[in-house]
């Protein structure tokens, strides 16, 4: 979640099937928090996360259960930019 400070919002959909998380920042525990508080944690969001690589991916993806965020994941194969032009958004959105 962007800060205010990079021209972000840190504002949470308070519902939702699906997240997608993108980059290191999932790791960070202002970012970590606001989820923890304002997501629906009753049932596992569908998330999606894009970190640089997979084994990177799977690092954020721990760090939710480590903080206790329960979360049905996906860890996107490459950086941003193979996550956008090889329509990864599109399946993950369809399944």
């Amino acid at each position: 979640m962007p800060s205010r400070t990079s021209g972000g919002s840190s504002r949470v959909p308070p519902r939702g099937k699906e997240n997608l998380t993108v980059g290191w920042r999932g790791t960070e525990a202002h970012f970590l928090k606001l989820l923890r508080e304002n997501l629906n944690l009753t049932v596992a969001p569908s998330t999606l996360v894009v970190a640089g690589t997979k084994v990177a991916a799977k690092t954020i993806c721990d760090s939710f259960n480590l903080q206790g965020i329960r979360i049905s994941s996906t860890q996107a194969e490459g950086g941003f930019t193979d996550f956008v032009l090889g329509h990864e958004v599109e399946k993950f959105l369809k399944d």
